[in-house]
């Protein structure tokens, strides 16, 4: 079985083990998401059920069975009629089981995005979709996901049910073609998780938690956000001190909205807007661009943007912050209506100081979606707090990071987790 670990710090998940075995490593909690075809799904381990209670997260379907390298057959069908079989078979079994009805289920994952055509309407055989949404060749992290992986699995599970992406990320074994750096990866993966979280993808599973082995040269040995002794690279870094400065203990509000704007240099400038509970906003700003040139294995030297965020009435306080250096502000203005800030080709925050009040005193424009921080989908993970707030302009280890949105078109507020984002306010600015 799959397993998700979660540290309550940096909130991140690593799946590890194999088969039905399970290990428990002291102040983790583990949560089972995949039963592999191997285990005789009819009747589940009751005593797995029983050491797991409450740590039980969701049970997904077939792995990649798309791929031959598994051999999946069920009852003597491969893919797709045996996979197909089994997610039905197994839907069935767990809501008709007490100990597990509650549970949600996640449809089966495919190894290539196309194959979810080939299966057929599964939306009634699952509570979620499915994606394991690799960047492809050292590309940005979003380039494929509105042309190709979710216009596949919606034909598989069609517009009703919400994402997960269950699998996802970078490897850094250079050498390898799909290899990218740790410096790369470390802009890159916290711009994937804001641009699922910005797609309504309900949960984003980083893939993985810690490096698998000493091997710079073996891609499989190379996804970590940590290295194999242990040692952050910088996309862990950067994880951590975003849900740092994010999280919320997760107070009811209702999200206000803001009238800021965007000015001078600022196409290709991406951005997603957060308010907490005492009425901060935290406007995030990065460069949609290449970081990565896959051809000549080298990073690429992505000149900032200079912009000026303005807003409509004076702030009580802002600050900027670069997640993948510190969580201590670059720069500060008190009382001011607008501050320069160079925005890089990572993710950048502007918090938006309101002096306490749950009420800030800025205006409420026009009215968008907003999302408030404690609202949370059935999970048992720390997740992280800050909520959508609307902006002005237009509009949101093996290892996983969480994002969780609801109906795409409300303007009911929303939660964000601490290891992953709901739905949230969010622009892209494009001229």
């Amino acid at each position: 079985m799959f397993l998700e670990i979660f540290n309550d710090s940096i909130a991140v998940i690593s799946l590890i083990l194999l088969q039905s075995q399970v290990r428990f490593i002291p102040g983790i909690v583990i949560l089972i998401l995949d039963y592999l075809s191997s285990l005789n799904y009819t009747k589940l381990d009751e005593l797995t059920l029983k050491k797991l209670t409450g740590a039980i997260e969701a049970i997904e379907g077939p792995n990649e069975s798309d791929l031959e390298v598994f051999n999946f057959t069920h009852k003597g069908d491969k893919f797709p009629v045996g996979t197909r079989n089994y997610q039905k078979e197994m839907f069935a079994a767990v809501k008709s089981d007490t100990t597990t009805k509650n549970l949600p289920v996640v449809l089966p994952s495919m190894g290539w995005g196309e194959n979810a055509d080939r299966m057929g309407k599964l939306n009634s055989a699952g509570d979620y979709c499915n994606l394991h949404s690799y960047p492809n060749i050292g590309q940005p992290p979003t380039i494929d996901l509105d042309s190709y992986f979710i216009p596949h699995i919606k034909n598989m599970c069609g517009s009703s049910l919400p994402m997960w992406a269950t699998e996802t990320g970078y490897h850094n074994a250079i050498s390898h073609e799909l290899g990218i750096s740790e410096q790369a990866s470390g802009k890159y993966i916290p711009r994937l998780l804001l641009g699922n979280f910005k797609r309504n993808i309900v949960r984003t599973y980083l893939y993985e938690l810690v490096n698998q082995s000493t091997d710079l040269g073996d891609d499989q040995s190379n996804f970590g956000l940590l290295r194999f002794d242990g040692s952050p690279k910088p996309a862990f870094t950067a994880i951590k001190n975003m849900n740092s400065l994010l999280k919320e203990p997760g107070a009811k509000f209702t999200p206000q909205s803001l009238d800021y704007e965007i000015e001078e240099d600022k196409q290709g400038i991406e951005s997603v807007l957060l308010q907490k509970s005492n009425g901060d906003y935290y406007l995030i700003l990065w460069q949609e661009t290449r970081s990565w040139d896959n051809d000549t294995k080298k990073d690429i030297a992505v000149q900032d943007k200079k912009i000026k965020v303005s807003l409509k009435n004076s702030a009580f306080k802002l600050e900027v912050y670069d997640p993948t250096k510190s969580t201590s502000a670059l720069k500060a203005e008190t009382g001011a209506k607008a501050i320069d800030i160079s925005v890089p080709d990572y993710p950048v925050i502007l918090r938006i100081g309101t002096n306490g009040s749950s009420q800030p005193p800025l205006a409420q424009s026009q009215k968008q979606p907003t999302h408030s921080t404690d609202e949370k989908q059935p999970s048992k993970s720390e997740q992280f707090s800050p909520s959508a707030a609307p902006s002005k302009q237009s509009t949101s280890a093996g290892g996983e990071v969480l994002v969780e949105p609801k109906d795409e078109n409300s303007n009911q507020s929303e939660s964000v987790e601490q290891l992953g984002f709901e739905p949230i306010q969010s622009e892209s600015v494009d001229n």
